[in-house]
């Protein structure tokens, strides 16, 4: 059986080394970091949004004590209920991925692969009109866009849908 030790009994040095270690890392997040995180947990609330008004009773997904629904379970059913068009799910799902690389690796950064995981997703007339494959871009720079597109979907589609229950809640 392990033996818990009490910060009292934790090895000076360690400590020490350990906070240093948490001053570093907590000081030096990369911008793609903040960027990714912080784009998927703004896309998750517009989710929530869009079924807190299309469901009767969405607050029991979206604020459930009891069950915590995970981003892609908020996805699935969107997409189940044909929310979603045909990109925007496949788009969604890489997101999640993405987001669950930075959270998962302090140190990772964005690759070629994880940008050409969302290009076939991305309607063809917008990627005429915006070459993601340009190499004078970073690949952070091209993943900002596909992360604009990708809100640009979602506020779409939850606009859309708070227009039909407008429409509904008129007759």
């Amino acid at each position: 059986m392990v033996q818990l030790q009490t910060m009292e009994k934790i090895d000076v040095k360690n400590k020490d080394k350990r906070l240093q270690e948490i001053k570093t890392i907590l000081s030096t997040f990369s911008e793609e970091t903040v960027f990714i995180l912080t784009s998927h947990l703004l896309v998750e609330k517009y989710i929530d949004e869009l079924l807190e008004k299309i469901l009767p009773n969405g607050s029991k997904i979206t604020n459930n004590k009891n069950i915590r629904f995970t981003f892609l379970a908020k996805c699935e059913i969107l997409e189940s209920m044909k929310l979603l068009n045909a990109n925007s799910y496949p788009l969604l799902k890489e997101l999640n991925s993405l987001r669950n690389k930075f959270s998962h690796k302090i140190s990772y950064k964005i690759s070629k692969k994880d940008i050409d995981n969302f290009i076939p997703h991305i309607k063809s007339d917008f990627r005429k009109k915006m070459p993601l494959t340009n190499d004078a871009w970073s690949n952070f720079e091209i993943l900002k866009i596909i992360t604009y597109y990708i809100f640009g979907l979602i506020t779409a589609t939850l606009d859309a849908n708070l227009q039909v229950k407008i429409g509904k809640n008129n007759k």
